[in-house]
Parts: C-alpha cells; structure tokens; sequence
C-alpha cells in the first residue's frame, strides 16, 4: 500500500489548533490538534481491503503519548454479516492514567466514607 502524501493540506488557526490533511493514493489522513483542550483527532480512511491501519495509529500514539486513546474501526464495503456493519471501538488507557483514576476513585470512596 502506498502510504506516500499526493498532496499535504495544514493550517494553524488562533488559539493553536491546528489542522493537518494528507490525500493519499488510496485514501487520507486528516489530523486535528486542540493543544489548549489536550486532544488530538485522527481520522485515517484507506481504500484497501487489507489496510494496516495499527502501524499508523501507533507511530501517532508514540508521537503524542496520550493518557488515554479510542478508536473507532468500521469496515466498508461489501458486508456480509450485520455484525460487519457495526463500528470496533476500543478504548487503550496509559498505565499513569490508570494510577491518576485508581488513586482519584479510592479519595471519592473514602471522602463517602467520611461523610457517613
């Protein structure tokens, strides 16, 4: 698959987002980044029915280190099964996530626990 940018597409807006689209042969990857909110948005649509689409989303998660990442997979095409129609989302949470939200649920039990 040629992965190779036709074209590339950016622009950098007041308050820092930035918008950023590269028109593949085969396809797009449209990226937005919301530096003040913390977010970032990935949209990659390739026109291949076996597209690899794991080793592009994790060169972005190396590139940005999230907290926390969802995709959303949905295959088109010629479907089959119903459940081929429905969208695959996954959620992935970094480990020191995972510690900020533990360590912020135990505070909310014992804060009940207090109040009782």
């Amino acid at each position: 698959m040629n992965l190779v940018p036709l074209q590339m597409i950016s622009d950098v807006q007041m308050g820092g987002h930035i918008s950023l689209m590269a028109l593949l042969p085969d396809g797009h990857i449209a990226l937005h980044v919301h530096p003040d909110l913390r977010h970032v948005s990935l949209d990659i649509y390739l026109c291949a029915e076996n597209a690899a689409l794991e080793p592009i989303a994790n060169s972005m998660r190396r590139a940005f280190q999230p907290d926390k990442t969802k995709s959303t997979h949905l295959r088109r095409g010629d479907f089959r099964a119903p459940s081929e129609i429905r969208p695959k989302t996954t959620t992935r949470v970094a480990p020191f996530r995972r510690i900020k939200s533990t360590g912020a649920k135990v505070i909310r039990i014992l804060a009940r626990r207090t109040r009782r």
